[in-house]
């Protein structure tokens, strides 16, 4: 008997703003501004929400294992960060 592994799917929003983000279903970005006729056709799903503004650099650093990964995280987290300007745009 073949075994058969099946991959993990799931949707992400990863966010890195100034302002506050206030998680919400999928559907409700989208209130008012499409057709009535279209809105069973939109899919309504949940998503994980990493908001990298409130999310401790040591969570980053422990939840995510692939390098690159961390690294392009930690870049959004103090991508607006005045402090780290020297560093970042001093090459």
């Amino acid at each position: 008997m073949t075994k058969i592994y099946l991959s993990f799917w799931g949707n992400m929003v990863i966010y890195h703003g100034k302002q506050t983000w206030t998680k919400k279903d999928f559907t409700a970005y989208f209130a008012g501004e499409i057709d009535d006729s279209l809105k069973p056709h939109l899919p309504n799903f949940d998503y994980w929400l990493t908001n990298l503004k409130t999310e401790p650099v040591e969570n980053i650093q422990e939840r995510y294992s692939l390098l690159s990964l961390r690294m392009a995280f930690l870049l959004m987290k103090f991508i607006f960060d005045k402090k780290l300007d020297c560093l970042l745009f001093s090459f």
